[in-house]
């Protein structure tokens, strides 16, 4: 009987060993199926390497087409800013060097190439002021030419002249107004640049080269704004129109205009935050005493500076792109007083009708403005 029971024993061994045997040849068949098969660890492991390896590739690219899209805004930013650079929070146009003075005071600068000088106007939040046409006037001042208030759409404004400034042509019954658009260039410059330049001096050209030019225009190649020189009169408003925007026609980086009303404005208004009465009581005029030994018709550009402007009040008068309407009359606005008269007579705000601009005299100049 314990013969016949170790026998069956041994048997249940024997059938469970090879059923193992053939269970660990199953897992391991399965194993490596898993392994090394079609579907197998190896082959989905070499097919997850090949997808990270896309998906870097594929993320590489782009990212290398972000950098060359932040890289051209970058340049693009850089060619746009490289057009003037920004010195004590002013921007001085490439080609032009800071030479003196400070935006409060009045900042200078000058072309590298010929020398030219204009003085920085300020037109920014907290500068009390925009850019603007302004009617100045003062309690008890007698000088009734600015004397009014402006449309706020239109822009123009009534006065009523001095009987010393009425033409034959006007009628003193008509309403009298002073008009000029703001020119959309000028608006967008000193709105993206917080201001703008304007001549330090009238335009001049040199004295070695008029001899004794009388009639004769000069040749616009002498062309200045630098102290010194002759004012260059005895042309038309049209022709100073011509000559001021050829002066830096070819210059990629600034625009140069002839003095508009806003511009010669708001300079008066940048002069009057740090001077008030200046601008009704303008130093300046009756400049013929310096002209003694110089034919009388002569005037030299640089005696008399506010805020490293010079002669706006006095010296000669300006032309402005600004006209003066009274029913079908049209006349021309001319600004500052001339050599000859006072400045309490005529100061720097003072706005002067003198005809249809064709006129040449020399007592007309005129004051070059610069915008980036």
């Amino acid at each position: 009987m314990k013969n016949v029971l170790a026998k069956r024993s041994q048997g249940i061994t024997l059938i469970a060993l090879i059923i193992t045997v053939i269970v660990m040849l199953i897992l391991a068949a399965v194993a490596i199926n898993m392994t090394i098969g079609d579907n197998g660890i190896f082959k989905k492991s070499d097919e997850g390497a090949q997808i990270y390896k896309n998906s870097a590739n594929n993320e590489a690219a782009s990212l290398n087409g972000i950098d060359k899209e932040m890289g051209d805004l970058i340049d693009q930013y850089h060619n746009e800013n490289t057009n003037y650079t920004m010195v004590d929070g002013v921007p001085v146009p490439k080609g032009f060097t800071h030479t003196e003075g400070t935006k409060e005071t009045g900042f200078v600068i000058k072309n590298d190439t010929d020398g030219n000088e204009f003085v920085w106007v300020p037109v920014e939040e907290g500068s009390g002021y925009t850019y603007d046409r302004y009617a100045f006037a003062r309690e008890g001042w007698d000088l009734s030419l600015e004397k009014g208030e402006i449309d706020p759409e239109t822009k123009s404004y009534k006065f009523v002249p001095p009987t010393n400034t009425q033409t034959s042509d006007m009628a003193p019954e008509e309403e009298i107004y002073v008009v000029e658009a703001m020119p959309s260039d000028e608006k967008a410059s000193v709105e993206k640049y917080k201001g703008y330049y304007i001549g330090r001096y009238e335009t001049g050209y040199e004295l070695e080269e008029i001899q004794t030019r009388l009639a004769e225009v000069p040749t616009r190649k002498v062309l200045k704004v630098q102290k010194g020189l002759e004012i260059l009169s005895n042309i038309t408003i049209e022709e100073a129109k011509e000559l001021a925007e050829e002066l830096y026609q070819s210059n990629n980086y600034v625009k140069s205009k002839i003095c508009s009303s806003y511009a010669w404005d708001t300079a008066l208004k940048f002069i009057e935050t740090k001077n008030p009465d200046w601008i009704y009581n303008s130093e300046g005029g009756n400049y013929t005493e310096n002209l003694s030994e110089r034919s009388v018709l002569a005037r030299i550009t640089g005696y008399h500076s506010i805020n490293n402007i010079y002669d706006m009040g006095g010296n000669a008068w300006e032309w402005t792109s600004e006209e003066l309407r009274q029913g079908d009359i049209t006349a021309k606005i001319i600004r500052g007083g001339g050599r000859v008269n006072t400045a309490n007579e005529y100061p720097a705000v003072t706005r002067f009708p003198t005809g249809d601009g064709i006129e040449k005299s020399y007592e007309l100049g005129f004051r070059i403005t610069l915008f980036l």
